[in-house]
Order: C-alpha cells, then sequence, then structure tokens
C-alpha cells in the first residue's frame, strides 16, 4: 500500500471517529433537551395541580350551605372558567383529575349510604361547577363509596368520554349528557342507600320506660339518618317512617295518640313528630319514671273513655313485638322494590 493510500485510510478512520463523536454528542443533547421539557412539564403540571387544589378547595367552599342551583354564583362560574382545560372532539373540558385532587375533592362528600340525598346534592354541585370528565366523575363515586365501589359499580351507567358534552349556561339541559346523567342517578344512589341499609337499627329504637315523648323522636331522628337508608325527602320515608315511629312508642302513649288522632296512619312522619310534641307540652301524655308499671292504667283510663277501633295499623311495639317486626319487614321489602 502506497503512502498516499494510507494517508486516504486514516483520514476516513479520523473522519468516521469524528462522526461518531458529533452522532453521540448529539444523542447526549438530545437527552439533556428532553430532560429539560420533562422536568418542565412536571414543574407546569405541579403549577396547574397546586392552582387546581386552590380552585377546589374554593369550590367547596362556596358550595357549603348553598341550593342545587347554586352554580350560578360567581365564584362557581369563575372555577368553571379559569380551571385548566383540554380539548376533547374540539370542545375545551377540564384537565383529568389527580388521585390528589380527587382525594381533596371527595374528603367532605357525605356518606352516600347515610345521607344519600346529601351525597347526591354534593355530586351534582361538583359536577355543575367544574364539568368533569366521565373518568374524573367515576373517581369520584369510587372514594365516596369506599371499600363498597365494586358491589355498587355496576349500577352506575356512565356515559363513555366522547358522549360526555361539556356544560353551557345556554345549553338546554335534556340535550346535555351530563345532566341528563346527573338526573337519573338520583334514583340510583337513592336505592343503593335503601339497599344497603341497616333498618334493623331504626326497629330496635324503642322508646325506654321513664323517656321524655321529645327525647325518643330525637334518639328515632338519629337513628334513622344513620341506619335507614331511606331519605327524610322521599315518599318512602312518609310512609314507612310514620308507622316504625308509632310502633317504637309505648304502647301507653301510642295508645292515647291514636285515640286523640284516629287519622294518625295517613300523616307523614314529620307531622306525627309535631303532633306528639304537641300533646306532651299539653300535659296529654305523661310519661312517668314508672312508667312500665303505670302503663296498663294509663291505657284502662283511656279506654273508659272512648273505644279505638281494631285497625291493620294498631301493633304495640312493647306488646306485639313480633307482629310489628312482621308487618315492618313487609313494608320495608315492599319499599326496597320501589328502589329496584
Amino acid at each position: 500500500m502506497s503512502a498516499q493510500e494510507k494517508n486516504n485510510e486514516e483520514e476516513h478512520r479520523q473522519l468516521a471517529h469524528l462522526r461518531r463523536e458529533t452522532d453521540r454528542f448529539q444523542e447526549e443533547v438530545n437527552t439533556e433537551r428532553e430532560k429539560i421539557q420533562r422536568s418542565i412539564h412536571n414543574l407546569q403540571d405541579k403549577i396547574d395541580s397546586r392552582e387546581r387544589l386552590i380552585l377546589t378547595q374554593s369550590c367547596t367552599q362556596a358550595l357549603k350551605g348553598k341550593g342545587e342551583n347554586s352554580y350560578t354564583d360567581d365564584a362557581l362560574l369563575n372555577a368553571r372558567m379559569t380551571a385548566p382545560k383540554i380539548v376533547v372532539g374540539g370542545t375545551a373540558m377540564l384537565k383529568p383529575w389527580t388521585p390528589l385532587e380527587a382525594a381533596q375533592m371527595a374528603k367532605d362528600a357525605p356518606d352516600p349510604f347515610t345521607a344519600s340525598v346529601k351525597y347526591y346534592e354534593w355530586l351534582h354541585k361538583i359536577c355543575i361547577a367544574y364539568t368533569p370528565l366521565p373518568r374524573d366523575v367515576e373517581m369520584l363515586l369510587k372514594l365516596g363509596y369506599g371499600s363498597r365501589w365494586s358491589s355498587v359499580k355496576s349500577a352506575f351507567q356512565i356515559p363513555q368520554e366522547r358522549d360526555w358534552t361539556i356544560l353551557t349556561n345556554n345549553m338546554d339541559a335534556t340535550e346535555n349528557r351530563l345532566m341528563n346523567w346527573l338526573e337519573s342517578v338520583r334514583d340510583t344512589i337513592n336505592g343503593l342507600a335503601v339497599k344497603h341499609g341497616d333498618f334493623p337499627q331504626v326497629t330496635a329504637m324503642l322508646q325506654k320506660s321513664g323517656e321524655s315523648v321529645a327525647d325518643y323522636i330525637l334518639r328515632f331522628n338519629e337513628a334513622w339518618d344513620n341506619s335507614a337508608g331511606v331519605p327524610r325527602t322521599t315518599e318512602a320515608y312518609k310512609v314507612l317512617a310514620t308507622q316504625t315511629l308509632m310502633n317504637g312508642l309505648l304502647a301507653s302513649v301510642a295508645h292515647i295518640c291514636k285515640l286523640h288522632h284516629p287519622d294518625w296512619s295517613a300523616k307523614g312522619c314529620q307531622e306525627l313528630c309535631t303532633l306528639l310534641a304537641t300533646m306532651e307540652s299539653d300535659g296529654i301524655l305523661k310519661v312517668k319514671k314508672d312508667s312500665a308499671k303505670t302503663d296498663k292504667g294509663m291505657m284502662l283510663q283511656q279506654v273508659q273513655q272512648e273505644e279505638e277501633p281494631e285497625g291493620m295499623y294498631y301493633q304495640g311495639a312493647h306488646n306485639r313485638q313480633d307482629e310489628g317486626q312482621g308487618y315492618r319487614k313487609e313494608t320495608w321489602l315492599g319499599i326496597s322494590a320501589m328502589f329496584a
């Protein structure tokens, strides 16, 4: 090989080496650029997340104590307008929540089993304020129902994202999938509360010997709210709570109430509570410490004044407990079927 050929070969080796070094350097530059871009992106996400948390907290405060239509308030409109958005199918929608944001949103949510009406109102307000994506709504529901989500998930029919349209002030509610879903999910939430309620805890709430009617009503309402699974605003409450409350009264108290108000079974529970409280304050109902011993005497005295006709609703909870439980069980099954 001549000297010229050797020189050419050496130059080729050097050029190849330079190309390799250049390529390696370019790869390093690209890698560093990607790292910088990721850092910028992560930083922006943290900023967005922090802004979202602030918006979430301010919106949650704005929601507390307000009515179902409170989304027209300036605070909620501002939260909806300023929350980070993404474009889905040409429509600007809320940027998906991170688990931390969803947890922050749901931490003050009412219990869907013991306060289903309040839980629905909370969910409705959140959806109106933020117009979340389906995956975000499902995340809120999962956090709300906790460990029992897997057993109730199939009851919720959440639309696909392509069918989920953003809420605007000028959009007809009948044409809006989010609004339609919110309307339909009300019965789902109430039905699940009934299905998973612990109603025996309510039927076991009996008036104690010597306990005032007012104190018993307070205990009854607390047990109902915590265990019945039937919201006080529903028709089912009016039907079932009246009978259950009457069954739990001392036999003498229930008897006197029925004598003074033969139409008691047609009244709502709240109205019956008011009647009982009025009768107690007027001195018609007097529960003594030894009421268990005087029940029979009180009843005999009242029977001498007026004879009560037999009726399907008379169940002395303290004297005919088995029959009362049987009636309540049958009625409860009927109420549950209303939400099936």
